[in-house]
Formats: C-alpha cells, structure tokens, sequence
C-alpha cells in the first residue's frame, strides 16, 4: 500500500483547519494539541511508529493554516485575546455529567447522550492490530478534551481561553472515529471470535449507537434544531428606521453567549461577575442591528480600547456620564440582553447583570428604554453622528489617559455630513459651511482622506484614535478609506496560497490516494483468492485487515503505513 506524502496530510489538516478557524480561531490551538494527544495515546498502545508524521502534520498543518489566513492571523501575535475571543455557556456549570453527554450549552442531549460512549468503546473490546491501536488514540482524545472542557468551566483560570466547547471538538471527532472503527472491528475482528461476551457487547454498542441518535432526531423533527422561534430584530426594529436618517453606533453589553455578535471580553472588577459559565463581553454594531460582518470580532483598534477603557472609569464610578464618554464613537443606543431570545421566545435561562444595569442607571445621561422583559436598552443624550460638522475653533485633543483628553462636548447634537454612500468605505455629500471641522469617529489614522472642491483638506489626530479635518469653505466634498497596498498584496498572496494548496491537495489524492486504496482492494483479493493454497497468507491478510475494501478505505486513512 502506497505511503501518501506528509505534505498531503499537512495540506489538507491546514485547509480544514484554516476553514473552521474563519469561525473558531483558536482551532488552530486545538489541532496542535490534539496531535500531542495521539501520541501520547500511540505510546499507551504501544505504537509509536511514525509519531514524528502525527506531530508534524499537527504543527505543520496548524502553521499553514494560520499563513492561509494571513494577514488576519496576525493579530493573534500583536493581540491573543481577541484572536482566541470572548465565549459562554449560558450559565451551564460545565459538571462531568454535562461534559461527558457534550451538553454544555443550550438544550442537550440528555442521559441519551452517554449511549454514543457505549458505542465507542465497541473497538477497545474486540479490535485487533491497527484498529485497536487507533481505538486507544482515539479515546485518548475523548478523555483529554473532556477534561480539558470541564477544567476550563471550573473558572480556575481567569486569562482568555478557547470556548470550552471548542475544546470538545476533538473529543467529539474522537468519538466519531471511535465508533466507526468498532464497525471495521465488527466486520474484521469479531467472525475470529468463538461466541461469547463480545457478540454482545456488539449488540449493545449498535442499540447504544441508535439511542445516542434519537436527540438529534427530534431537534430535527422542528427544523429548528432547539433555536429560539423569534429573536430581537422585531423588538429593536426602531433601530434600523433610525440609521435610515443618520449614521450611528450601538453598544452591545452583556453575556458573551446572549449577544447577537461576536465582540471582545471586559474586565471590570465586580460588574464582570455575570455567574457560573458567563463572560461579560462588548460588542458594537454600526447603524442598527447587526449583520453577518459582525459574526467576526477582529482585532482590538485603538477607537475599541478607548470605549473599553471608557467602560471601565464608569465601572468604577470614575464617571456618571458615560454617554459623553462614548458620544465620540458615535454610540447611540446601549444594549443589554438578558437571554439569548426576547419573551417568550427565549430558550435557555435568562440571567440578571445586577452590577452592570446598576451601573448603567447611575449615569445622569443615559435613558432608560422600555422595550421587551428580555433586554435592556439605553438612549444616549449626549449622542453625536459618525460624521459630524463642528465649528472651525473647536478644540480636539489628540490623546491622553484623562477622562477630559477623551471628551468633545462640541459633537453632541452636532450636524450630520457627508451622508450618501460611495463605495465600501467612503462617503461623499455637500459641506454648507464656511470653515469648518469635520470630525469622524473612525480608526484608521492617516489612511483616511478627505477631499473637498478637487482639494485634499488637512487630517489631523483626534482622542488618539479618530481624525478631523479642517475645511475652509463651501463645497462637496468626499472621504474615503485607501487600504494601504502592502494588505492588498497579502490579500493577493492570501488567495494564491489558497490555490496552490488546493491544487497541490487535489492532485495528490487522485494521484497516490485512489491508486492507494485500489491497491490495497486488488492485493487483498488475491490474498481470498488463494486461499486453498496459501494459508499463511490468509492469516497475514486477516491479521493486517485488508482483505475488505471498505477496511482498506478506513486503513488508508488512518494507519501510519497509509
């Protein structure tokens, strides 16, 4: 049988790997552990063959997927926290019970779900050669991902971590593998078997195996899989008839696992204790509710460390009106689910941040918003536009840590510019007054620019992460954002890696993988065939399990000799 190249298995860990990482970053982490796992669980079983292959496509294939995601990957080096993310279990205290049914989250398979054990552990009881080995790789996964979930949802450890669902991917991948390999074991190994306990055991395994499925069942049998029937959009539908006439920021607050959005974690001593399994969490969304773009956190600029740290004076009660605080950023509206669903259509327990909305009461000038039991909304009154038109003497200050050196008074009630849409990130609109300061709330630095009458006006630095610009008279005028060409060249290098490993994966599985399998198939059927006058060879197919082709198949993909 044909060894396939390890640099197709690199390949092809790194594009699924890069894949799930558009969703779970801190896959990759996982992948890397994971390949320790097995060869730890290699050397229980006393194969330690080719270790060194199962380390490097791990590493290998971690490292290639984190370059197909270049140059979005790089803020895991300058920024870890938001590259691993801000993750919950809806107050679900990760206990062995939950972890060990995969019930960490809403809904859950109940006792149910302990069946798909009873079927994995088929191969442990009756395989032989590699599929025993791989049994006992494969639960080496299943208990070190277990204990790592249910360690992780203990609180022990307080630094950013993986979601401790993410940590059960590869038990579950375990799992999977576990239970297929009793099938090629039941196939291959139990016919060798005088009839006893291990019939029996095969029995129970597929019974165990058809209840473990009756959950999914009937979380299918809706076409809801347990999701809530309704969701905010109807209740915070105000939000979007409102951006319809100007531009602005909604602050989202609360459970990282009720919010609509992916955002980032927020320590603030004492506000910060949501419960067991919750992690308070901020997120912004930009003229209203927010969409598919806003399912990616991204990295940390410097506008969102400015409303974190804002966030965390109030917390404190370093301020009581954080309204002028986050008025700069644009920030309109402050959200705060209290379940991941409005009532009634909330699914999971809803929970009360008492020392959040406390703090959110106490500021003098943010009003409170009565608009479903499941949410709390608050109105900013010292709310200015995305764009704003001040007067040409305004004073901006260009960064500090002080509370004032993050204030401009000027921009609340202030008049909106620039309002028609051109392009992605641009805008265009005319300018009524005679000199005057455009201020946007907008990271980006020198990046931006604003032309007015044929003429590029002046950018300057404002609160240490947004830009005004300083206009001498009338006319249209045009802001755009010019990304800078050493990204578009890394998006450029991005696709044509992601080509050359396609093709490369491609080419090699019609090339090495079929003929692989074919071989295997071909040389285990002479092997029957000559089974009359050849029994040695009879007992070495047997022993190697290739005389089926379905066993080569699994063979192919999992023994070190594939």
């Amino acid at each position: 049988m044909h060894r396939r190249p390890l640099t197709h298995r690199i390949a092809a860990i790194a594009i699924i790997s890069a894949l799930t990482a558009t969703i779970a970053p801190a896959f990759l982490i996982v992948v890397v552990a994971s390949s320790i796992v097995l060869v730890l669980g290699g050397l229980l079983a006393g194969q330690l063959k080719s270790a060194w292959r199962v380390l490097l496509a791990g590493f290998g294939g971690s490292i290639l997927a984190f370059a197909l995601q270049l140059p979005w990957s790089l803020s895991a080096i300058t920024d870890l926290r938001s590259f691993l993310g801000s993750s919950s279990t809806l107050g679900a205290a990760s206990t062995v019970s939950s972890v060990t049914r995969f019930a960490v989250g809403p809904g859950g398979p109940g006792v149910l779900g302990w069946a798909l054990l009873i079927a994995g552990a088929l191969p442990l009881l009756i395989g032989r050669s590699w599929r025993l080995g791989w049994a006992v790789r494969c639960w080496a996964l299943v208990i070190a991902g277990m204990a790592g979930s249910w360690v992780l949802g203990q609180g022990w450890v307080s630094d950013q971590l993986p979601s401790v669902a993410l940590l059960l991917v590869p038990a579950a991948i375990g799992l999977a593998l576990a239970v297929g390999l009793g099938v090629a074991a039941f196939e291959v190994d139990l016919p060798d078997y005088h009839f006893g306990w291990r019939q029996l055991a095969s029995i129970a395994a597929a019974a165990a195996f058809v209840l473990a499925g009756m959950p999914a069942l009937g979380a299918a049998l809706s076409g809801r899989w347990q999701m809530p029937r309704g969701d905010f959009a109807r209740s915070l539908s105000f939000l979007d008839e409102q951006a319809a006439g100007s531009s602005f920021r909604v602050l989202w607050l609360g459970d990282a696992g009720v919010l609509p959005l992916a955002g980032w974690s927020l320590d603030i001593p004492g506000v910060d204790e949501l419960g067991t399994g919750r992690s308070l969490t901020f997120a912004t969304s930009s003229d209203g509710m927010p969409t598919v773009a806003e399912q990616w956190a991204g990295p940390v600029d410097a506008g969102l460390r400015s409303l974190a740290s804002s966030l965390e004076v109030a917390g404190v009660g370093g301020t009581a009106r954080l309204g002028a605080l986050v008025a700069p950023m644009a920030v309109r509206y402050i959200v705060v689910p209290l379940a991941s669903a409005p009532e009634p259509y909330a699914t999971s327990t809803g929970y009360t941040p008492s020392a959040l909305l406390a703090m959110l009461d106490a500021q003098l000038d943010l009003d409170s918003v009565t608009v479903n039991p499941g949410l709390r909304v608050y109105r900013n009154a010292a709310w200015g536009p995305e764009r704003a038109l001040l007067p040409a003497d305004t004073s901006i200050a260009s960064g500090g840590d002080r509370i004032a050196d993050r204030l401009l008074p000027q921009v609340s009630g202030a008049p909106e510019v620039l309002m028609d849409p051109d392009g992605f990130a641009g805008w265009s609109g005319g300018i009524d007054s005679d000199g005057s300061t455009v201020y946007l709330s907008q990271s980006g630095g020198s990046n931006w620019s604003l032309t007015q009458s044929g003429r590029q006006l002046e950018r300057s630095d404002a609160l240490g992460w947004a830009s005004s610009f300083r206009s001498t008279g009338e006319g249209d005028a045009t802001l755009r954002f010019e990304t800078p060409i050493t990204r578009w060249l890394m998006l450029l290098g991005q696709v044509v890696l992601w080509g050359l490993v396609i093709v490369y994966l491609l080419r090699v599985r019609v090339r090495v993988d079929e003929s692989s399998i074919l071989t295997s198939s071909s040389e285990s059927d002479t092997a029957a065939a000559d089974d009359a006058t050849n029994a040695a060879k009879i007992d070495s197919a047997v022993a190697s399990a290739t005389h089926k082709p379905g066993d080569a198949l699994i063979s192919s993909i999992l023994s070190d000799d594939a």
